[in-house]
């Protein structure tokens, strides 16, 4: 195996879209209403990331230690001895370090005070997402973390950041990707739903069942077309969004013969094209 390979597993490389999309459409929207700096817009995407790739290290450091993951699981890092859980702990501890400092820099910089209770809130999340006691991953809560730090709290705050002040259409801005974003999530409990009860893991699917997880997920995909819409006003641009309902419709087919491996690659492809699309429809 690669050096490359080896970290792009370790580092979960392939559930990056979930922050770069949001803090992409957040600096478009930013660009077209004049606010874009590409100083602050570069600080935010190494901020998020960071955290984010923090996230998922210490994320893969808990489910190991709670005998979560083995060798069949998505999540290999460490009991694949790609990285020792001593070393995902401390890179963890790094990156959130390393996204704490890029923050508090923007906060005194610029004084935006009311941007720390965003930043505590998602680092809080972020932690609270699998670390013990709290494990709010294994309580069935983990959609709502997921949508809230992907969705209004990473595209609030970026937008405040480039606008310097809170701007309430950001919320509004947050939910299209957001909604898609959980539907990644959704998609692989879907798939893991057999071995998580057997590991006393409970998820959202596990609370509502597949039938209805699957209709939630139908359910949000249809969401972010219709408030991507009303968010574009229904203008000219927004037909641009029509174009990633081709896509949505291989997720149906997908979804329809419950190949769920499948479901959280491609949900995962989608959130990009549909992140694409929504941000040429704001810049148009």
């Amino acid at each position: 195996m690669s050096l490359f390979k080896k970290w792009c597993i370790v580092l979960r490389a392939y559930s990056w879209p979930a922050s770069i999309v949001p803090m992409v459409v957040s600096g478009v929207y930013s660009y077209k209403n004049g606010w874009f700096n590409w100083f602050d817009f570069s600080l935010v995407f190494f901020a998020g990331l960071s955290i984010h790739i923090g996230a998922n290290l210490l994320n893969t450091y808990y489910d190991y230690r709670n005998g979560v993951d083995d060798e069949s699981s998505d999540d290999i890092g460490i009991v694949k001895g790609l990285i020792t859980p001593s070393n995902a702990f401390l890179l963890s501890l790094l990156l959130f370090s390393l996204g704490a400092v890029i923050g508090l820099f923007i906060i005194f910089k610029y004084s935006l005070y009311n941007l720390l209770w965003i930043c505590i809130s998602g680092f809080l999340l972020a932690i609270i997402y699998t670390a013990n006691p709290f494990s709010l991953k294994y309580r069935a809560l983990g959609e709502i973390v997921i949508f809230l730090c992907f969705g209004p709290l990473i595209v609030t705050g970026s937008v405040m950041i480039m606008a310097k002040k809170f701007i309430l259409d950001s919320l509004y801005l947050s939910l299209p990707t957001a909604l898609l974003i959980v539907n990644i999530l959704l998609a692989n409990n879907m798939r893991d739903d057999s071995s998580d009860s057997q590991k006393g893991i409970k998820t959202a699917v596990d609370v509502f069942g597949i039938k209805a997880s699957k209709n939630i997920y139908l359910l949000f995909l249809l969401l972010s077309f219709v408030i991507a819409f009303f968010f574009l006003n229904f203008s000219m641009a927004s037909a641009v969004l029509i174009i990633g309902l081709f896509s949505a419709y291989n997720l149906f087919k997908v979804l329809r013969v419950a190949d769920y491996s499948t479901l959280v690659r491609e949900t995962s492809k989608f959130v990009l094209i549909f992140g694409f699309l929504f941000s040429v429809a704001i810049v148009l």
